[in-house]
């Protein structure tokens, strides 16, 4: 188990943040899962949202998908339809990685707080 005074400060409670300690066994996610979410994002962007639990960010996002695919289909404007789903998938990519960062940042908050407590 992992001190304050051992040495590895910060940058060892960092290499614990996604592994949260439950008595002295680390869980870890586990990578396909992420890389999937990845996957998702890039075919169906809205669905991508739904799952990691951002409605309204998918509400938006589906409006863009419908907007790409109507404007791909008439052919007239399928560059516009093909920017409109890029700007999707950017955006479903950027709120996957923020959605990341916060679930990193709660659990460096509770590794914090049970080497604190300890």
């Amino acid at each position: 188990m992992a001190r304050w005074g051992d040495g590895l400060g910060l940058m060892g409670l960092h290499r614990r943040v996604l592994a949260l300690n439950y008595g002295q066994t680390e869980v870890r996610a586990p990578q396909g899962s992420i890389r999937m979410i990845y996957l998702v994002a890039i075919f169906v962007s809205p669905l991508a949202l739904i799952l990691i639990g951002k409605p309204f960010q998918a509400i938006a996002n589906l409006i863009l998908y419908i907007l790409a695919l109507a404007l791909v289909v008439t052919l007239v404007f399928s560059w516009l339809g093909a920017l409109l789903w890029l700007i999707g998938v950017v955006h479903a990519i950027l709120a996957i990685n923020a959605h990341k960062a916060d679930l990193r940042n709660k659990a460096l908050i509770e590794a914090v707080k049970a080497q604190v407590q300890k």
